[in-house]
């Protein structure tokens, strides 16, 4: 990804509200199974903090439910981009 190239995502995460946040981490064992590996209860701000993006907006729809993420990459690279050492990029 080009240095400064902008990430922008639609996500669902696990919801700060406790009951339903609670009932998402117990249901997403099953619910990978059943939905492709989907994760209810994912961190996404956290993984693309980990990757090297920089955010620079989140806005949160339906409760929290729902995340919009807009991030920069302020490198030439991340590690969802970075080449391995035989030069391939790897998922």
């Amino acid at each position: 990804m080009l240095k400064g190239a902008e990430l922008r995502l639609l996500e669902h995460v696990r919801m700060e509200h406790r009951p339903i946040g609670w009932l998402q981490e117990k249901a997403t064992p099953l619910w990978k199974r059943v939905a492709g590996g989907c994760h209810l209860d994912r961190d996404t701000l956290a993984l693309v903090h980990e990757a090297g993006f920089e955010v620079e907006r989140v806005e949160r729809h339906l409760d929290g439910l729902v995340l919009a993420v807009f991030a920069r990459n302020p490198r030439g690279e991340t590690a969802a981009t970075r080449p391995t050492a035989n030069g391939h990029i790897e998922p």
